[in-house]
């Protein structure tokens, strides 16, 4: 009970707008590697290519500065998970069940 305690606690420091902000950042990590809705709101493979695309730009791009500050983190450690989890994936040590666990648990590193 206490881990859920802190957790809760954890997430009552953060502010409306960091936490919109990370929301945000989760969102976009998540689609750079394909993880969508499980409905994946009916996209095909050339949609769901371009949001993957689309992520991976944004995250590389100065936007992402913005959203890092707003959430009370860097840009750079953001970038710096982003990498390890896919060369993780690219070597097959995670999956991307995984990958979507680490990143929902993103609030806990920040």
């Amino acid at each position: 009970m206490s881990i859920l305690n802190n957790n809760i606690y954890n997430l009552k420091d953060k502010t409306p707008e960091e936490e919109l902000s990370l929301a945000k950042i989760q969102r976009m990590l998540l689609d750079s590697f394909g993880l969508f809705p499980t409905s994946n709101y009916g996209y095909n493979n050339q949609t769901k290519q371009l949001l993957i695309d689309r992520a991976n730009n944004w995250i590389k791009s100065s936007a992402l500065n913005y959203w890092a500050d707003s959430a009370g983190t860097e840009a750079g450690y953001i970038r710096k998970i982003h990498q390890r989890l896919t060369n993780k994936h690219n070597d097959g040590s995670i999956d991307k069940s995984l990958i979507r666990t680490a990143i929902h648990k993103l609030h806990l590193k920040i």
